[in-house]
């Protein structure tokens, strides 16, 4: 077998590194809504906090399994291809295994290293503890971070940069089968690696950006007037107007 080593090095650090950044650029980093929260009463840090938890919590079923589900398929998928590649005796055929073990890696690194922030609910909250002024103070700090990203991992299922270093890995790695012989392997490995990638980015958590929509028309902030977005349903896709 000619040698891929080089290749899917590259491969590898496309997935890791572009696919990587583009996730972490949208997830976004530690930031809060409320300017001075040391500055509000018990009774609203309470009611901020509890709004806050009972919105990450609504999330959270849907985001450990999106999350341990999807670190699921991208093992199995490393496993699978790798015991493949290092059983075939088909030049082309074996390219195809290990470009896609690769990716599969890639794809368990990214969802590692860069996890759904609601896949623990509100559960970061509730381990500060404390119940004086300023140890509420910090815990709608946190919980505000929180709910951030929530919503920015809702909207990166839209965001052109995810989808595009989707393609960008799966393309690279069928150019590099392509490129060893194996065309018709290389364009099944490209449509399926496609397909994989974006089923995992559009089935994320989806209501982080309606909860920080309502708890800005709730607790003060710029609240949206109104948007849209597409939703799964059980026959296949809605539009979804929030006002």
């Amino acid at each position: 077998m000619r040698s891929i080593c080089k290749p899917l090095i590259i491969v590898l650090a496309v997935a890791v590194g572009l696919g990587g950044t583009a996730r972490a650029d949208d997830m976004g980093g530690a930031e809060t809504i409320t300017i001075n929260p040391s500055g509000l009463s018990t009774s609203d840090l309470d009611a901020r906090i509890a709004f806050i938890e009972g919105r990450l919590d609504a999330s959270q079923k849907h985001a450990y399994y999106w999350q341990w589900g999807w670190m699921g398929v991208y093992g199995s998928g490393m496993v699978l291809q790798s015991i493949r590649a290092g059983l075939s005796e088909d030049n082309e055929h074996q390219a195809d295994y290990v470009v896609s073990a690769v990716k599969a890696a890639g794809g368990v690194a990214r969802m590692y290293f860069s996890p759904h922030p609601v896949r623990n609910g509100a559960d970061p909250i509730r381990a500060m503890g404390g119940n004086t002024r300023e140890a509420k103070a910090r815990k709608l700090a946190k919980a505000e971070e929180l709910l951030l990203a929530s919503a920015k991992a809702s909207d990166r299922r839209f965001s052109t940069k995810a989808h595009a270093a989707n393609v960008l890995v799966n393309v690279a790695g069928g150019a590099i089968i392509w490129g060893l012989g194996a065309p018709s392997d290389a364009l099944t490995s490209t449509r399926v690696g496609v397909a994989v990638g974006t089923a995992n980015i559009m089935s994320a958590p989806w209501d982080g950006d309606d909860d920080l929509a309502a708890y800005k028309a709730r607790f003060g902030g710029t609240a949206r007037g109104w948007d849209w977005k597409i939703v799964p349903t059980l026959s296949g896709a809605a539009v979804k107007v929030t006002f």
